[in-house]
């Protein structure tokens, strides 16, 4: 691809994706990207699963980080059910990672976070009563 022709990227991270994977960027940033591949592969082929190789993630998420730390961050995002791979089924020649993204469990750690952010049993007043 020309310089002229090249696409506007971008990079989003999220403060939320941050706190679930533990405040790993590359990872915190893999869910933003892999939840707008799943939403583009369900509009328009109807299935959850995509392929992208490891060099095109390195090159969507801008250079900023190696493809040992986005391997990391992939195994990551397994540990925390929020991704699977394989390799494609029909073509057991082809082996470019295939990734199914759960957005459930995405939805599941964000409500417990929330609820946990929300909850807390040290009001202001039993803070001051505390400090006194």
């Amino acid at each position: 691809m020309s310089a002229r022709t090249k696409k506007a990227s971008f990079v989003i991270l999220r403060q939320e994706y941050l706190d679930i994977t533990g405040g790993d960027f590359c990872a915190a940033k893999l869910i933003e990207y892999f939840v707008r591949w799943t939403h583009w592969k369900m509009q328009t082929h109807r299935t959850p699963w995509f392929y992208q190789p490891l060099w095109r993630i390195q090159e969507d998420l801008l250079g900023e980080h190696s493809e040992n730390i986005i391997r990391r961050a992939i195994a990551l995002l397994e540990e925390l059910g929020l991704l699977e791979r394989r390799h494609n089924p029909g073509n057991w020649q082809d082996k470019t990672w295939q990734y199914k993204f759960n957005l459930d469990r995405l939805s599941e750690l964000l409500r417990d976070r929330k609820l946990r952010n929300e909850e807390s049993c040290l009001r202001s007043e039993a803070f001051h009563k505390i400090i006194k």
